[in-house]
């Protein structure tokens, strides 16, 4: 770490002195500001701080620590090498290591050639990297047991993130931009908290900070390059735009501000409708029709968003286009489906809009037509189903509650156990229900998706149904009070190749 003398002494004299402290200052102030406001004072856990050796983390890295005796900051530093450039890649890791080994602070680091990683759907590059590099800190926050991480966007991120976003097409969210907190999880499931200290600094700011501690940051010469669109916008079309406002981060910045105080209320609105509105099933999300249809067009758009966030787990790659397209799918005829990012599948059921994750979905084979008997007591393997049954003497009470586990009265049984698909004019009496009902109409009413009507175990005593596997048995079966025996069929998912043994 330089010294005292290092960055208060230096060509210029008095005057470099005074610039340098009121630079210095003026970023610690801001930095410290941020550290109380989110309660990060005196943690018993450590920040992970993701450092690439540029001006903007090296500054953060030296802020925070030169603050941290008094604030009790536990730090950890953390780098990615994403081997995108070669010996330069390896430098940069060597540098940031230097670096905290001078600071005394724990190091974690990893490399991958992101260039060989398999990319997504439309996946680029830099989406490949920026996945790769928050994998990486959120295994080193979750192994830390960290608080959060700490990232260095600056105000001029912050404005080329609105600009992109308005250029790509976007709603009320996208004009949000980046927050200076946001909870997200890594392809690999940990979840993390990430810190945003130096949104409201700019870049300027953060190389004249590194200037007054006497620090010479790597220098990414990829940065410079108009060969991605973000590089374009900061290199070509900011500085176009500056033409006419030089102001114009600014502008980007207060627009952010504003559209996150218009969002944070509008939101609070989307969600007490969507805890009313939103149905989850086994199969996906089942959404009313007719109660969408009744909800004004900017909160029904953003119920469809928060549905697509809840069915993929993440806002990325969800964009405005998608929620209107599912929009006008409503007005379509029932049966319309409309393939979405992240493997989303929207198909517009009877009264409903159901949302499906094709990678969520295993099919098996088809289910005989005729039907299959199922051996009482016993196992029983079809393909893709293991069927175990079991007689009790002393009957249990207690529902299972797995829904392919059900329990039923075996002397009111009318005859041997079968299984199949569904038929043509199949009706049955669900449990609670005095009458029998269509089967047709009870998959409709429980929202189960035609696609998938076919797979669901239907199994039968004598002719009778008795069980639609994964909804609900009959109500002519159920235990009551004279019940002596019990017969509890539980149903398990299996190699689709299994037989009878």
């Amino acid at each position: 770490m330089p010294s005292i003398e290092a960055w208060l002494t230096g060509p210029g004299g008095g005057a470099a002195i005074s610039t340098n402290r009121r630079t210095i200052s003026s970023l610690e102030s801001r930095v410290r500001k941020f550290i109380l406001d989110h309660n990060l004072a005196h943690a018993p856990h450590p920040l992970v701080i993701g450092v690439s050796g540029g001006p903007d983390s090296l500054s953060l890295l030296y802020a925070l620590h030169r603050l941290s005796p008094k604030l009790g900051l536990l730090l950890h530093v953390a780098h990615f090498n994403h081997a995108l450039r070669g010996p330069a890649s390896d430098s940069d890791a060597d540098f940031v290591k230097a670096q905290s080994e001078s600071l005394g602070l724990p190091f974690s680091t990893a490399k991958e050639y992101v260039k060989s990683l398999p990319a997504g759907h439309s996946q680029s590059l830099e989406e490949k990297a920026r996945e790769a590099r928050y994998n990486f800190l959120a295994q080193v926050a979750a192994e830390q047991d960290a608080l959060g991480i700490a990232v260095a966007h600056t105000a001029d991120d912050q404005a080329e993130t609105v600009l992109l976003h308005l250029i790509r097409g976007t709603g009320l969210r996208g004009l949000v931009g980046m927050k200076p907190v946001s909870e997200a999880a890594s392809v690999s499931g940990h979840p993390f908290t990430l810190f945003r200290p130096l949104l409201d600094i700019t870049r300027a700011q953060t190389e004249a900070y590194c200037q007054a501690l006497d620090l010479e940051p790597r220098l990414d010469h990829t940065n410079l390059l108009p060969d991605t669109l973000r590089n374009r916008v900061r290199l070509e079309l900011l500085p176009q735009l500056r033409q006419y406002n030089p102001r114009i981060s600014d502008s980007f910045i207060r627009l952010a501000e504003s559209a996150s105080l218009d969002l944070s209320f509008i939101q609070s609105q989307v969600d007490e409708i969507s805890a009313n509105l939103l149905e989850r099933g086994e199969s996906g999300l089942c959404i009313s029709r007719r109660k969408l249809s009744e909800i004004h067009l900017a909160l029904r758009r953003r119920v469809l968003s928060k549905a697509l966030e809840s069915m993929s787990g993440s806002p990325i790659d969800i964009e405005a286009v998608h929620v209107e397209a599912i929009d006008s799918l409503l007005t379509a005829d029932t049966g319309a489906k409309l393939d979405l990012p992240k493997g989303i599948l929207a198909t517009l059921d009877y009264n409903a809009l159901i949302l499906t994750s094709l990678r969520a979905i295993h099919p098996h084979p088809p289910l005989p037509e005729v039907g299959h008997p199922i051996k009482v007591p016993g196992r029983t393997l079809l393909p893709g189903w293991k069927i175990t049954a079991v007689v009790e003497d002393s009957p249990s009470t207690v529902p299972d509650p797995d829904p392919y586990s059900a329990l039923f009265d075996m002397d009111r049984l009318p005859g041997p156990l079968i299984i199949r698909r569904r038929q043509p004019g199949d009706r049955f009496t669900p449990l609670g229900m005095s009458g029998s009902k269509k089967l047709q109409d009870f998959l409709t009413d429980t929202k189960v998706p035609r696609h998938l009507r076919d797979s669901i175990p239907i199994v039968l005593s004598g002719d009778q149904i008795i069980w639609v596997v994964g909804h609900r048995p009959s109500d002519h079966t159920k235990l009551n009070p004279t019940t002596q025996r019990t017969l509890r069929l539980t149903f398990e998912r299996s190699n689709p190749k299994a037989s009878e043994t």
